[in-house]
């Protein structure tokens, strides 16, 4: 996805959020609102993604450990990792070496909402 329909993506979710603020929606009601409705628009093998970094939460996983978890191949599932990353869901962890790949890396959770929220 384009950077310019990240943004638009964003605006959507942000007007959802302020339009529920503005009917007098519980704060915590509004954020579960506009949590599913982001999940409900989600890609399935994307959301898949999501929600197994959200059971480990807060810890970071391999690409490998992600791979036999979810059942997505190698490739495919790098490509849904850093569409996640550009929507801010998820973070990417690891060094460059000297041939452009990364040493030690792994994923987890841009952030996660408390349990029980």
């Amino acid at each position: 996805m384009a950077p310019k329909a990240l943004g638009d993506w964003a605006s959507v979710w942000n007007g959802c959020s302020t339009g529920l603020d503005t009917l007098g929606v519980d704060r915590d009601v509004a954020l579960n609102v506009v949590e599913a409705v982001a999940m409900d628009s989600t890609p399935p093998i994307r959301r898949r993604v999501h929600e197994y970094l959200r059971r480990i939460k807060p810890q970071q996983a391999e690409l490998e450990d992600i791979e036999a978890k979810v059942g997505i191949p190698e490739n495919t599932l790098r490509r849904h990792l850093e569409d996640l990353v550009a929507q801010g869901l998820v973070q990417h962890f690891g060094e460059k070496n000297s041939m452009g790949r990364y040493d030690n890396e792994a994923w987890a959770l841009a952030f996660a909402r408390e349990a029980g929220q």
